[in-house]
């Protein structure tokens, strides 16, 4: 689609994040892209209940140096399934 220069209409933020992310990422001679990975993981744990899934966030922003780094923590029953549902 990137290639076609065609724009999907996309309704999930996260989702338009990842789009948009690729689409200024792109090298026209090539045929990979970038993966925003942030939204991309954001996306999945929003949804991880539809993968029967859970999720756990470890961490925080509390300003002090070296601690302001989070986790999020995925589980899923069958992961290579739900990575790719």
């Amino acid at each position: 689609m990137i290639q076609s220069d065609v724009t999907p209409s996309l309704e999930n933020g996260y989702i338009r994040n990842i789009w948009e992310y690729a689409v200024d990422n792109h090298t026209p001679t090539s045929d990979e892209i970038e993966l925003d990975i942030t939204a991309y993981v954001n996306f999945v744990d929003d949804n991880i209940d539809i993968i029967d899934g859970e999720s756990y966030l470890y961490g925080g922003d509390d300003g002090a140096p070296g601690y302001s780094s989070s986790y999020v923590i995925l589980f899923a029953k069958q992961p290579k399934a739900a990575l790719r549902g």
